[in-house]
């Protein structure tokens, strides 16, 4: 069994300092996320991740809610690197992003 730190629950602060933990997905501000949730997965190249994120295109623009999430497993085929990335949020953010 091996531990996933993106599977874990969110912990919900309260204005009065104490919280609770849910399971269900939260928005970047720690609020629960409204609207469905959806998930993405992209094979990118290694040596074009540094540039994707550089330049700002796996990061959510203006009142999109989604986060990008990196494998820690790098895959070689026919010679080149390819590592996963997946976003993680609103449903039709997360569609607009992986444009």
């Amino acid at each position: 069994l091996e531990y996933e730190a993106t599977d874990a629950p969110e912990f919900l602060r309260d204005e009065f300092g104490g919280g609770e933990w849910s399971w269900k997905p939260v928005n970047s501000e720690g609020r629960l996320m409204e609207g469905e949730y959806d998930e993405q997965e992209f094979e990118v190249p290694v040596d074009r991740l540094e540039y994707l994120h550089g330049g700002g295109w796996l990061q959510a623009q203006g009142d999109e809610d989604y986060r990008a999430y990196f494998a820690k497993e790098v895959l070689e085929v026919d010679g080149r690197q390819w590592q996963r990335v997946t976003l993680k949020g609103r449903k039709e953010d997360v569609r607009q992003g992986g444009l």
